[in-house]
C-alpha cells in the first residue's frame, strides 16, 4: 500500500487523542472498538466530546445488501463503540414516535430518497435510557454506504435494574413536590444525564407536569425525570415554546449623496442596531435592521432601541441621544422608525450619521471582509450636532471618532448640518486609510473623496454644503487635473478622484453591468497597498497588479485598456511595459489536481489584447516528473477556444505544462509568459488529507526553544496590549485580547501576558523557535496554512521567520519573512516551493529582538497541513470504469493482476489481496 495511505490510518486514530476531546482519554474498550472500524475503514473521522465518540463521519464505514442490512450490521459490529452492547439497541426512536426509519432528500425527478435515517433507542433490562439513541445515515444507492453515525448513547457500565421502585407506589400526591397539579402516566427509564451533561446511571420515571389551562392562562407545562426511588426531580424541561419577541429598526434617512435641505428623507434599515427588553435581553439587528430577541416567558414587554448598534455609537452633542421605546405582547412586532416625525435637524444628524456609517463601512467589507481593523471593530465613535471645535460648515476624522457640525453661520456663509452621506461617507474613508497603515495628505482627501463618489456612483463630493448650492459640489472628480499636483490637500485630491471616476467612465462602456463593482473592488482593495501621503503613478501600477489574474500584468489585465485610460487621462500613465498581443483564459480555472489513471480535460480559450490570436495555433506542453517535453495540439471547439487533454498517469506523480497559440504579426505567445522557464504543475493524487488542523488548544506535540530573555513561544490566551501613539492620537494594539479560533481560546504567543503597558512583556532578547512536530511527505507534497499576528513598533531590523526542513531540523529554508506590523493574516504556501518533501520536514517559526531595541509581540493560531493521499481503492476503480474500459493507458497496469490485458472484476480478489 502507497505509504501516505498508511500514515492516514494512523493520523485518524490519534485525532481521538486530541480534537475535542477534554480531560481523561475514552475508556480502553472504546478505543479498541475504534481501532478495529478504523483498520477496517481508514478514513472514517471520529468526532469526540469529553470521553464519548459522539459521530463518525468521513468517507464510507459500512456497506450491505440494502440500507436495513447496513445499519443492522453496522449495530452487530460496532456497537460496542459507543459502549454499549448490540442488544441494547433497539429500532426505533421515543423521541420521534417509535419511527425506526426516515428517508431524507427527496428527488423529485426519480421519486426516489437520497438518504436513509435509521434510528436506534438504548435499553438496558428493557427499561429506555432517557434521550439515547444512535442515527445511523445511509446512502440509498447500491453498495448502501453507511455515511454517518451520531450517538447520544450512554455507556452505563454494570449499572442494572433491580428491586422495587418508587415508580411502583407513586400517586399524584406524591408528584405535588413538582409544583404541578395534573400529570400524564409515568414511564419507567434510566436516567444517565444529558448528551452535554453526562451523570451516572439511575432508576427512573419520566411524566408531564401541567399547571394552569392553556386557553386562560398563566399556564405551564414541563416533562419531569425523578428519581425513582427518592423522588428527586433529576431533570426538567418546559414543554412551552415563549414567543420571542421580533421586530425591526428603521430611520427617516436623507436619501442620496446631498445635505437635508437638498434631499428628502426616505425609510431606511438601521443594520445591526441595538435593541433591547427593559431588564431583559438584548440583541443586534441584521443588516435589514430585523432582529429577534429570546423572550424569557413574560406576555407583555417593553422594548427600546436606542440609537445605536454593533460597530457604532452615535452621540448627540446637542442634548439627549435619540431613543424609542415601545410594548409589545409577543407575537405582535416592536417595530421601531427613527425620526419618524422629521421635525428636528439634532434627530435627524443622529439617524443619518448612523446609518451612513454603516453604509460605507459594509460598502468597504463587501470588497474586502478581512479589512484590517474595521472587520471586527465595535463601538466607533460619531459624534453629531456639534458647535464647538471647527464648527461651523466643517465634519472630521480626529483617529478615532467621526464628528460633524450642527447647522450654522461661519465667515463665508449658511451651512446645513453636515451629518449626510457624502460627507459620512468621505470621512469614515479617511479611517479606512489610518486603518490601512497609509499616510494621509492629498492621497487621504482624494481617496477618501472616491469612496463617497463610488458609494453614490456620483463625481460631485458635498453637494449642498453651503446653503444654496444643491446642485454645485463642493469638490468634483469629473476633471482634467494633472500629475504632479503641488497645491493644497483637498484640492491635489481631485487628481486621484478623477483617475478612479475616468476609469469608472471607461469601464461604463465595457461593461456597463458591473463597471462600478469592478472599479469600487480596485479601489477599496488599492488602498492596502499604498503607503505615505503622494499621488503618483504607482497607484496605477496598483490597479494593474490587483486587475491582474495570473501574476503576468506584461500579457494584459482584464481592465488594463480601460485602466490605463483612464489614469492615463490624468497623466498617470500605465508604467513602461509592453503587454503581450493575446492572452489566455481558463472558463472552469486550471486544474489543480488530475485523477489517477484518468485523463485531465481542462478548456482554455486564447483572447485579444492588444493583437489578434491566429485560430487552430493552440497546442499544449507537458513533461510527466520532469521527464521530456512533449508538444500536442489542443481541439478547437470554437475560434480560439480549445480542450487541453494532460494523459492518465500514476498517483503519486505530477505534469508541469504551459500551452501557447499565434498572434498575427507577433509569432508564438506563451502562458505563462517566460515558458518553460517557469510552468504550471499539476500533482496526480485521489485526494487530499488533513494531517494536522492545530488550534493550539491542545498539546500536539509543538517544540519552544526558549532564547529569548522575556516573551519566549508559549501556549496561551493572549492579553490586550495596548500603548497610545500622540501622532495619531489612537490606541495602538500591540497584541490582541483573543486568539483567531471560532473555537478555543489559545495560541502560540510570544508570552501572553500584558502588563501595565505594552512593553512589559513583549519579546526581548533571542531568538526564540517553535517548531512542529515532523510531518512524512515522501512521495508526496503538503499545503502548510496559518494565521499569524505580528507587531513591531520601530524601524529596526527585527523580523519574523517561518521556515521549512526536509531533514528533520538539521537545515532549514526561509518560507516567508515578516518585518513590518500585521493583524492577524491568512498565510498559504506548498512544502514543495521550498523544499523536496520527506519523512521528515518541520516547520519553525522564529521571532527575535536582539539587540532589544523595538516593541515585538508575535502570535500564531490555526496551524494545518494537507497533503496529497492516494488512496488506491479510489484509483482502482477510476481504471475499472475509465471511459474506455480496460487498459487504455499503462497508469492502470499495475491493476491487471491475472493479467488479461484488462482490469475488471476478475483482479478485484488479487488487488485486495495485494493491498
Amino acid at each position: 500500500m502507497f505509504k501516505l495511505t498508511v500514515f492516514l490510518t494512523l493520523s485518524i486514530f490519534l485525532f481521538v487523542g486530541a480534537g475535542e476531546m477534554m480531560g481523561n482519554p475514552p475508556p480502553e474498550a472504546t478505543l479498541s472498538a475504534l481501532q478495529q472500524l478504523q483498520a477496517q475503514f481508514p478514513n472514517v473521522q471520529p468526532y469526540v466530546q469529553g470521553q464519548r465518540v459522539t459521530r463518525l463521519y468521513g468517507k464510507p464505514f459500512g456497506y450491505g445488501t440494502c440500507p436495513e442490512d447496513t445499519a443492522e450490521r453496522f449495530r452487530s459490529n460496532h456497537a460496542e463503540l459507543f459502549g454499549v452492547q448490540p442488544g441494547e439497541l433497539i429500532p426505533g426512536s421515543p423521541l420521534r414516535g417509535g419511527r425506526a426509519v426516515q428517508p431524507l432528500m427527496y428527488d423529485c425527478e426519480t421519486g426516489e430518497y437520497k438518504f436513509m435515517l435509521f434510528y436506534y433507542s438504548q435499553h438496558k433490562d428493557q427499561v429506555p435510557v432517557y434521550a439515547s439513541e444512535l442515527r445511523l445515515l445511509v446512502l440509498n444507492k447500491p453498495g448502501y454506504p453507511l455515511v454517518q453515525a451520531a450517538s447520544t448513547l450512554r455507556d452505563l457500565g454494570k449499572f442494572s435494574v433491580t428491586g422495587t421502585t418508587w415508580a411502583q407506589r407513586f400517586d399524584p400526591a406524591e408528584k405535588a413536590h413538582t409544583g404541578m397539579s395534573t400529570f400524564s402516566k409515568l414511564e419507567a427509564v434510566i436516567w444517565a444525564g444529558t448528551a452535554g451533561l453526562p451523570a451516572d446511571p439511575v432508576s427512573a420515571v419520566t411524566f408531564i407536569g401541567e399547571k394552569g389551562r392553556p386557553d386562560l392562562g398563566p399556564y405551564e407545562k414541563w416533562r419531569f425525570v425523578c428519581d425513582a426511588r427518592t423522588g428527586e426531580i433529576l431533570h426538567r424541561e418546559s414543554l412551552i415554546i415563549f414567543e420571542d419577541v421580533t421586530g425591526n429598526v428603521s430611520g427617516m434617512v436623507t436619501e442620496g449623496p446631498k445635505s437635508e435641505q437638498c434631499a428628502d428623507e426616505v425609510v431606511t434599515a438601521l443594520p445591526y442596531a441595538y435593541v433591547n427588553i427593559t431588564g431583559g435581553n438584548s440583541t443586534y439587528a441584521d443588516e435589514n435592521g430585523n432582529f429577534t430577541i429570546a423572550n424569557d416567558g413574560v406576555t407583555e414587554v417593553t422594548v427600546e432601541s436606542p440609537l445605536r448598534g454593533l460597530y457604532f455609537r452615535v452621540y448627540n452633542q446637542a442634548g439627549s441621544d435619540e431613543l424609542l421605546t415601545t410594548s409589545v405582547t409577543p407575537p405582535a412586532a416592536a417595530d421601531f422608525l427613527h425620526n419618524s416625525p422629521n421635525n428636528s435637524e439634532h434627530v435627524r444628524a443622529q439617524v443619518n450619521g448612523y446609518a451612513n456609517a454603516n453604509e460605507v463601512r459594509d460598502f468597504a467589507l463587501c470588497y474586502n471582509p478581512n479589512y484590517p481593523v474595521i472587520h471586527s471593530q465595535t463601538n466607533f465613535t460619531i459624534r453629531v450636532n456639534r458647535t464647538d471645535s471647527y464648527c461651523p460648515g466643517n465634519a472630521w476624522y480626529d483617529g478615532s471618532s467621526l464628528n460633524f457640525c450642527a447647522s450654522g453661520t461661519s465667515a463665508v456663509g449658511d451651512h446645513p448640518n453636515t451629518s449626510f452621506a457624502s460627507v459620512g461617507h468621505h470621512e469614515y474613508g479617511h479611517h479606512l486609510i489610518q486603518c490601512s497603515g497609509s499616510g494621509q495628505g492629498q492621497y487621504g482627501e482624494g481617496m477618501a473623496d472616491s469612496v463617497a463618489m463610488l458609494i453614490a456612483d456620483d463625481p460631485g463630493l458635498g453637494y449642498g454644503f453651503f446653503w444654496d448650492q444643491c446642485n454645485t459640489p463642493l469638490r468634483n472628480a469629473d476633471n482634467t487635473y494633472q500629475y504632479p499636483c503641488t497645491g493644497d490637500i483637498h484640492d491635489c485630491g481631485q487628481l486621484l478622484s478623477g483617475s478612479i471616476w475616468s476609469t469608472r467612465n471607461e469601464l461604463a462602456v465595457t461593461y456597463p453591468e458591473d463597471y462600478l463593482d469592478i472599479i469600487s473592488n480596485l479601489t477599496i482593495n488599492s488602498i492596502l497597498l499604498h503607503s505615505g501621503e503622494e499621488i503618483t503613478p504607482q497607484i496605477t501600477i496598483d490597479f494593474l497588479t490587483l486587475d491582474d489574474t495570473d501574476g503576468d500584468i506584461y500579457n494584459g489585465t482584464p481592465h488594463a485598456v480601460e485602466i490605463c485610460a483612464g489614469f492615463g487621462d490624468h497623466n498617470m500613465d500605465c508604467p513602461e511595459i509592453t503587454f503581450d498581443p493575446i492572452g489566455f483564459e481558463y472558463p472552469d480555472g486550471r486544474p489543480e489536481m488530475a485523477t489517477p489513471g484518468v485523463a485531465t480535460t481542462f478548456r482554455v480559450h486564447v483572447i485579444a489584447v492588444s493583437g489578434t490570436p491566429v485560430s487552430g495555433t493552440g497546442q499544449l506542453h507537458y513533461c510527466l516528473d520532469q521527464g521530456s517535453w512533449v508538444t500536442q495540439g489542443m481541439t478547437e471547439t470554437a475560434p480560439n477556444e480549445y480542450e487541453a487533454v494532460l494523459p492518465a498517469a500514476y498517483c503519486g506523480s505530477g505534469f508541469e505544462w504551459y500551452v501557447s497559440a499565434e498572434a498575427v504579426a507577433h509569432g508564438i505567445v506563451t502562458h505563462p509568459r517566460s515558458a518553460p522557464a517557469s510552468v504550471f504543475f499539476v500533482p496526480v493524487a485521489t485526494g487530499t488529507v488533513v494531517m494536522m488542523d492545530d488550534n493550539f488548544d491542545g498539546d500536539q506535540g509543538w517544540v519552544v526553544h526558549a532564547g529569548a530573555d522575556i516573551g519566549n513561544w508559549e501556549r496561551a490566551d493572549p492579553e490586550l496590549a495596548q500603548y497610545f501613539d500622540w501622532s495619531t492620537y489612537t490606541y495602538v494594539t500591540t497584541q490582541p485580547e483573543d486568539d483567531h479560533s471560532a473555537s478555543g481560546t489559545r495560541c502560540f504567543v510570544t508570552k501572553g501576558q500584558a502588563g501595565s503597558s505594552a512593553g512589559d512583556y513583549d519579546l526581548d532578547g533571542g531568538p526564540t523557535h517553535l517548531t512542529s512536530p515532523t510531518f512524512e511527505l515522501a512521495g508526496s507534497d503538503a499545503t502548510i496554512s496559518y494565521w499569524r499576528w505580528y507587531h513591531i513598533s520601530t524601524e529596526f531590523d527585527d523580523a519574523l521567520v517561518v521556515s521549512v526542513s526536509n531533514d528533520d531540523g538539521a537545515s532549514w529554508v526561509t518560507a516567508e519573512t515578516v518585518s513590518n506590523c500585521q493583524e492577524w493574516t491568512y498565510v498559504e504556501w506548498d512544502v514543495s516551493d521550498f523544499v523536496t518533501p520527506t519523512d521528515q520536514v518541520k516547520v519553525r517559526f522564529t521571532a527575535d529582538d536582539s539587540p532589544n531595541n523595538s516593541l515585538v509581540e508575535a502570535l500564531i493560531d490555526d496551524f494545518k497541513v494537507i497533503a496529497l493521499e492516494c488512496n488506491e481503492y479510489v484509483e482502482f476503480v477510476g481504471c475499472l470504469t475509465g471511459p474506455e474500459g480496460g487498459l487504455v493507458d499503462p497508469a492502470c497496469a499495475k491493476f491487471d493482476h491475472e493479467p488479461d490485458n484488462d482490469v475488471d472484476l476478475a483482479d478485484f480478489a488479487a488487488f485486495q489481496a495485494g493491498v
